[in-house]
């Protein structure tokens, strides 16, 4: 008879507390890309390191400087950045050794910044390389702020891909599901979530050893 009386309560509670409600839509995050942040160690390069590159000018070269290195001061992990006139990072698929050769046995994980019309937005092989298709980030002709921003995110999404990391249920971070849109980028933050940094430096350590999750300062 308790365990009936038990039971009976807990459904009681349970209808009177109702269904869950639905997850609330992102609310804009107040991140924006900064100067005068963390500067990339010269030393970087000539450590185990994840390589940002940004391919054809894909996006503007001070835009570039000032949004990557704000989105890697936020990391605990050793990165460095390259600007190249091209490169073909889908050959990757059939040449994983075309990354060590063009850029040195250090860079073991890569993102490729591209634009390309018609192609996806990400292209990965998760613990090796991602590219990211940076076409249409400027289509409404955002304000300086909000382009930094964004490239800062997508620098954050192409290294958490890369990496093997998933989305995330957090607003605030770079890989928030509700992010793919315009209107959604601008909402999440330049950050990724425990959820998300966490396992990326698990594979990242597998790839690079100690060096590569370790800031060179």
């Amino acid at each position: 008879m308790k365990k009936i009386l038990i039971a009976t309560v807990a459904v009681m509670a349970m209808a009177v507390q109702g269904a869950p409600t639905a997850r609330p839509a992102a609310a804009p995050v107040a991140d924006h890309v900064k100067t005068g942040v963390r500067e990339i160690s010269p030393g970087a390069k000539d450590a185990n390191h994840v390589l940002v590159v940004n391919v054809g000018g894909a996006v503007d070269e001070t835009v570039f400087r000032e949004a990557a290195t704000y989105s890697i001061s936020k990391l605990a992990i050793n990165v460095w950045t390259n600007s190249v006139t091209s490169f073909d990072a889908a050959a990757l698929v059939g040449d994983p050794g075309l990354m060590g050769r063009t850029f040195g046995d250090k860079a073991k994980v890569g993102v490729f910044l591209v634009k390309s019309d018609g192609a996806p937005r990400f292209l990965c092989v998760p613990g090796a390389w991602c590219r990211v298709n940076m076409v249409g980030l400027d289509s409404d002709s955002p304000d300086a702020q909000t382009l930094k921003d964004r490239v800062a995110k997508m620098v954050l999404k192409g290294l958490a891909y890369a990496a093997g990391a998933g989305a995330s249920l957090d607003a605030r971070c770079s890989m928030f599901f509700g992010g793919g849109t315009l209107e959604g980028l601008d909402k999440i933050g330049i950050r990724l979530s425990p959820g998300v940094y966490f396992p990326m430096l698990e594979t990242l350590g597998r790839v690079g050893g100690h060096e590569i999750v370790t800031r060179q300062e």
